[in-house]
């Protein structure tokens, strides 16, 4: 995520505490938003699909239990875990059946307080967005541009609407408007992964 804050380096004071505004909706977005309301934040989150069931997409994601204990932090771990399936163990292998190596990750999660969680990204994303209060979410606000001053910074959108806050996040995915906005853009990190189903038949 990035965030756009106001540092002395460019020629103003910081923003003092108050609203916190995050643009995107993703599972990013709405967990630092839940995380911030419970730490008594005033939040907004702006998403610019007009249904949060556009954005409930994607395969299958492993929480590692670093990432669980987060989101026990946030008040969000059991309904991560309700929504996906504890894992026991973790099995590398060949596409021909060749086992590698196991791992018990259930009794490491065991050991570590916060299990490692198999669960789609729809089914995550869907309940920790249950989590959010009302009026914390905003559909269909398309964000545009940032501009920032000695008192906070101005977020702008597609309608021709702005937005105040002190703080403004870019959880707006890997294409982040917000990050492009920002002066100190880079080049974002892409990666790729492929999953293959393993055939358990066998044929003579």
């Amino acid at each position: 995520m990035t965030a756009a804050t106001l540092d002395s380096s460019e020629g103003g004071g910081r923003a003092g505490p108050g609203r916190v505004m995050i643009v995107g909706a993703g599972i990013g977005g709405v967990t630092a938003a839940v995380a911030l309301r419970r730490n008594g934040l005033d939040v907004t989150v702006f998403e610019r699909a007009g249904d949060l069931s556009r954005i409930q997409v994607g395969l299958g994601v492993l929480l590692w239990p670093n990432a669980t204990r987060a989101l026990q932090e946030a008040g969000l771990g059991e309904r991560a875990e309700a929504a996906g399936a504890l894992v026991e163990v973790m099995e590398w292998g060949s596409a021909q059946g060749e086992s590698w190596a196991s791992w018990p990750v259930g009794e490491e999660g065991r050991k570590l307080g916060a299990p490692a969680v198999g669960i789609t990204r729809a089914s995550l994303h869907a309940a920790i967005s249950e989590a959010l209060e009302d009026g914390v979410l905003e559909l269909g606000a398309e964000y545009v541009g940032f501009e920032q001053d000695e008192g906070g910074v101005t977020a702008r959108f597609a309608d021709g609407r702005e937005e105040r806050g002190s703080v403004l996040v870019g959880a707006d995915g890997i294409d982040s408007v917000v990050r492009r906005c920002s002066a100190r853009a880079g080049s974002s990190a892409r990666a790729w992964r492929s999953c293959r189903r393993r055939s358990t038949s066998s044929t003579s």
